[in-house]
């Protein structure tokens, strides 16, 4: 399967986004529930919403967006994706 582009350049940036706090959380997103990441993944997008609304700057906007898309991952992995 070849990967878009797009995709790629998304996945890196929720990689990038990870990898910042891997010193002090690591993968402790493995052991929440899906409700409690699906509570977390809320906040992310109200600060997506907040973002894009107030017309921050695209780095912010697309960091806002790597960490919901974050969020649906664990979310999905927590079912066994």
């Amino acid at each position: 399967m070849e990967i878009r582009p797009e995709v790629m350049r998304f996945a890196e940036m929720m990689e990038r986004k990870l990898q910042l706090h891997d010193s002090d959380r690591g993968d402790e997103w493995r052991d929440f529930t899906a409700e409690y990441l699906l509570f977390r993944m809320k906040d992310e997008m109200r600060e997506l919403v907040e973002a894009i609304t107030n017309n921050m700057d695209r780095s912010t906007i697309c960091c806002e967006a790597a960490d919901v898309g974050n969020f649906c991952m664990m979310i999905s992995e927590s079912y066994g994706q």
